[in-house]
């Protein structure tokens, strides 16, 4: 039976969905790490374009040229989003096991092999994603603190789609990803542990992910997922008066600014760039506030630059 199973796992073909929008700055480092990862004949790697505006198409198509068995590149306009994107390659999706990962990783060599011998019926792997800081500035640490932190997502029951597999009948067993502008992974997550599904956690199934370096990107990130909310909010029919509450009540929510406060200082941050976090700080706040108002009524992140 163990031989069998090693057999199974060796022959299942896997369908890797990358949404893509304007990533030009990110891609050569994927397509590097990506033409080490050793994959099957029958594998295949989906580049869903969402309507860029720079280079990304011709990296892309570059890379389809010289790998053509592999890569298979759309351009998906429909919607915008990567979640929207997400579940048009799901559509296209040739394999039985579905991978989930974002424009700007770099998988570990063994990736697809460990998700292989790892991918078993009613489960879904969430794998590590290890952050990278380069730069050492106080904006890295706050990603490096707040966000994608995968073992602690793995506790919690979620799994991010930056480092994600799971069987495509499994997949359609839960349902298409809320096509939210943000944040449709912990919607997803929710549902297939209800439909029993099981998350495991699996570090050594790695991908990295850079941190984000400046206050712009940090806000960019921050607006982008309370968009998502305020969508959701307008699927589940709730009033927008109790959306704008709670982002409200989130700019007086200093509990958080201490934390980050007492973890800067810790890496031997300034008091004076420690004053200057918190007070850009409480514009993503703000910022935060106004997206998530703009996500309910739906206008289209496009127009208002979210990405």
């Amino acid at each position: 039976m163990l031989i069998l199973k090693l057999i199974e796992d060796k022959f299942m073909s896997v369908s890797v969905i990358i949404p893509i929008y304007n990533s030009q700055t990110f891609l050569n480092d994927l397509f590097e790490a990506l033409n080490k990862v050793r994959f099957d004949d029958n594998d295949e790697v989906l580049l869903i374009d969402n309507g860029s505006t720079d280079t990304s198409a011709d990296i892309c198509l570059a890379n389809v040229t010289n790998y053509p068995n592999l890569y298979k590149y759309y351009r998906y306009v429909d919607k915008a989003g990567s979640y929207a994107a997400r579940n048009f390659a799901v559509n296209k999706a040739k394999g039985r096991i579905l991978v989930f990962t974002d424009s700007d990783t770099k998988p570990v060599s063994n990736w697809i092999q460990g998700i292989k011998s790892s991918i078993s019926e009613g489960c879904v792997i969430a794998g590590k994603i290890s952050l990278e800081i380069v730069e050492h500035n106080i904006w890295e640490y706050y990603d490096f603190m707040a966000h994608l932190n995968s073992e602690k997502e793995f506790l919690n029951s979620n799994v991010a789609t930056a480092n994600m597999a799971v069987l495509k009948e499994d997949f359609v067993k839960v349902g298409f990803f809320e096509d939210r502008f943000s944040g449709g992974d912990y919607e997803w997550s929710t549902r297939a542990v209800s439909k029993g599904l099981k998350i495991n956690y699996c570090p050594d199934i790695m991908v990295s992910h850079p941190t984000r370096k400046t206050f712009e990107q940090i806000m960019n990130k921050e607006c982008r997922i309370a968009y998502g909310v305020g969508n959701h909010y307008n699927n589940l029919q709730r009033h927008v008066g109790e959306l704008a509450i709670i982002f409200f009540l989130k700019i007086f929510k200093f509990d958080t600014n201490y934390r980050c406060s007492k973890y800067f200082y810790s890496k031997n941050f300034s008091i004076k760039e420690i004053f200057y976090f918190n007070v850009k700080y409480l514009c993503v706040r703000i910022g935060q506030l106004k997206s998530a108002i703009k996500g309910y009524r739906n206008i289209d992140p496009r127009i208002i630059n979210l990405k």
